[in-house]
């Protein structure tokens, strides 16, 4: 069955932002995985002049996520996220990181260093194989 729509839920992990001379840190939404056994993390950038963005991934048991923590490279499927302003490649770019550990609640951080015209950035959370289909 060729039926994705019915097995996926889409939710804005940080929603489309300037980088401009923020240079700080953007925290995402908390994205509670209790009804999907798979998440995955696609962060999108714009055009970007200068600058770097670096993507961590946090989880934890509490739903306010006062007790997240980096999570480890066992918890996750991919590569560390970045994009570098100077790389041409990373100019209009999506990149993703899976999620596989074993906490409820989980998230992103994007750390901004050396913007000064910046770009543009956004993530989405997309939690798959539900437990209860299909997915509203």
């Amino acid at each position: 069955m060729k039926d994705l729509h019915s097995h996926l839920k889409v939710s804005p992990a940080i929603n489309p932002a300037a980088i401009v001379n923020s240079n700080g840190t953007s925290t995402g939404a908390t994205i509670d995985t209790a009804d999907y056994y798979s998440l995955e993390f696609v962060v999108q950038s714009g055009a970007l002049t200068d600058g770097t963005l670096a993507i961590s991934v946090y989880h934890g048991d509490a739903s306010n996520m006062s007790d997240e923590a980096v999570c480890a490279a066992a918890d996750l499927l991919g590569d560390a996220l970045s994009f570098d302003g100077s790389v041409s490649a990373d100019d209009s770019a999506t990149k993703r990181i899976g999620y596989r550990g074993s906490k409820r609640y989980v998230r992103i951080k994007v750390v901004q260093a050396g913007a000064s015209t910046g770009g543009y950035f956004c993530a989405l959370a997309i939690q798959g194989h539900p437990r209860v289909m299909p997915v509203a």
